[in-house]
């Protein structure tokens, strides 16, 4: 995927529309991309700053940026980590499964 396509799911990723899995391929390209990290960036600054004009909120945005972007690879690390334990688990479960119906067949 190019920068063009990762663009795109930027404002859904803000909105929090953006599916896990695309998620984490943004997050990971960001990490990678300055040009698209200040592009996002640039959208938060704007999104957020809209919605602090209407409420009458302080403005640290840069720094929520910041704090809201390494929140995110936090969550998405911590998922990955998650699902594969998960799968861990599930395959070590099929091995015994198969080892006991082995040792049914051998005996």
């Amino acid at each position: 995927m190019d920068c063009i396509n990762y663009r795109m799911n930027m404002l859904p990723y803000l909105k929090h529309e953006l599916s896990i899995r695309k998620t984490r391929k943004l997050l990971s390209h960001v990490e990678s991309c300055a040009e698209c990290k200040e592009e996002l960036k640039v959208q938060f600054l704007v999104m957020e700053g809209m919605k602090r004009l209407e409420y009458g909120k302080t403005f640290h945005l840069e720094e929520d940026f910041e704090e809201s972007l390494k929140a995110s690879v936090k969550e998405y690390k911590r998922r990955d980590t998650l699902q594969k334990f998960m799968l861990f688990v599930f395959y070590a479960g099929c091995m015994i499964v198969l080892l006991f119906l082995l040792k049914g067949i051998l005996l």
